[in-house]
């Protein structure tokens, strides 16, 4: 069940002044970058990719909906992944102050991005385990 956390990205049109655009192959941020925003995915594919061993590895695919960056407002510490536009993306721009009203005034927010960041979370358990050659699951 892929239900965008953000509905208002699946309706509405983004405000002009919050949409930023990159065309394919633009990186949007790079890991070890200081981010103070997030950013929704309201066309085109984004995906996002860490550096593990000088190698660049995919670590997901983001679409329409999604959401990316938020850890960098959540923690206030530099970009733990690059981000890079797959395909020609229009994106909404979260500031953390924007971000802090929009839990406030909507709490569902928050529980679709719990449920999400879960999701996300047992993903690179599974991986990180396939990694490392373990079979058992948590």
């Amino acid at each position: 069940m892929n239900r965008p956390v953000f509905k208002t990205t699946a309706k509405k049109a983004p405000q002009p002044n919050f949409t930023v655009e990159f065309e394919a192959g633009e990186t949007i941020f790079k890991e070890g970058d200081l981010g103070t925003e997030m950013y929704i995915v309201h066309e085109g594919k984004v995906e996002i990719v860490k550096d593990v061993q000088g190698e660049p590895r995919q670590l997901a695919v983001l679409e329409k909906g999604d959401f990316f960056g938020e850890m960098a407002i959540l923690e206030d510490l530099p970009r733990t992944a690059s981000a890079r536009a797959l395909t020609a993306v229009k994106l909404l721009l979260i500031n953390g102050a924007t971000f802090d009203q929009m839990l406030r005034g909507n709490p569902e927010i928050a529980v679709r991005m719990m449920r999400k960041l879960s999701r996300r979370l047992r993903e690179t358990d599974k991986q990180l385990k396939e990694a490392l050659g373990s079979g058992a699951a948590s």
